[in-house]
């Protein structure tokens, strides 16, 4: 099954990576910082659930290629929550939200953006490989700071880049500037506010992760009115792209949610 492009009548693009006519839930991912779509559509376009999967995309990458890159934290919710209401996900079937490093950040946001939206026993969230703002590990600020040769060495760190497209000019630029625009955007959406949810949430993060430690993610307790429940598996930041068992946990956990609702 291929993947689709929707659009809203503000100009918001989702990619649209399952559709199932028989779908007991929506799920929506949120990738990560310097990122886009693709790689979750690659993932998950043969997923073994009966659910209706979606990838969020931002501006400036993926299928907004030609839009500009934002910074803007309650610019970014806003537009979220205006595609969703558009596409009407979570109307008709349970909602769960997937956000993956940056976001992750975004995706508690958007869940606090729905509070008076709709009913919080049908909303579910998955907050992988983020730190909560203030945690030992977190370096936003200067990372902001970091030069142009400095934020290759960072993407080449994360290791889902192919050196191919650093030797490129065009692409290398083009790298440096989203993961600078991204950068920007988590720095502001972790500024915001946070109060606790009601909606039940799991944190999943990599046991190898150098840019997030295992007791940082326990901090999102104090972001949440019912316990957590916290998964780790073999890998690093980016674990989720790597290992099966993440699939086959996520299936369990989308399906067991929705059973909930």
């Amino acid at each position: 099954m291929g993947t689709k492009q929707v659009s809203s009548s503000a100009g918001v693009g989702l990619l649209e990576i399952k559709k199932d006519p028989h779908a007991t839930a929506d799920v929506v991912m949120f990738h990560h910082a310097g990122g886009s779509s693709f790689a979750y559509a690659n993932m998950l376009r043969n997923f073994q659930a009966k659910v209706n999967i979606y990838c969020f995309e931002l501006a400036g990458r993926g299928t907004r290629m030609f839009e500009q890159l934002r910074t803007d934290g309650k610019e970014t919710i806003n537009e979220v929550i205006t595609t969703l209401k558009h596409h009407q996900l979570g109307q008709y079937r349970p909602l769960q939200l997937f956000g993956h490093s940056l976001g992750a950040e975004l995706v508690f946001h958007v869940a606090q953006a729905l509070h008076n939206k709709i009913d919080p026993q049908s909303l579910t969230v998955y907050l992988s490989a983020r730190p909560l703002e203030g945690a030992p590990t977190q370096s936003i600020s200067r990372r902001l700071q970091l030069s142009d040769e400095a934020l290759i060495d960072l993407i080449l760190e994360y290791g889902e880049t192919p050196k191919a497209l650093i030797d490129d000019p065009e692409m290398r630029q083009y790298l440096i500037d989203t993961m600078r625009n991204d950068l920007a955007l988590l720095h502001d959406l972790s500024r915001l506010p946070k109060s606790p949810l009601e909606c039940k949430a799991f944190l999943v993060g990599g046991e190898d992760d150098p840019h997030v430690e295992m007791q940082s993610l326990y901090l999102w307790q104090r972001c949440f009115e019912k316990p957590l429940e916290i998964t780790t598996f073999s890998g690093d930041h980016f674990y989720l792209f790597r290992s099966a068992k993440f699939l086959d946990w996520f299936i369990q956990k989308i399906m067991s949610s929705d059973r909930a609702n």
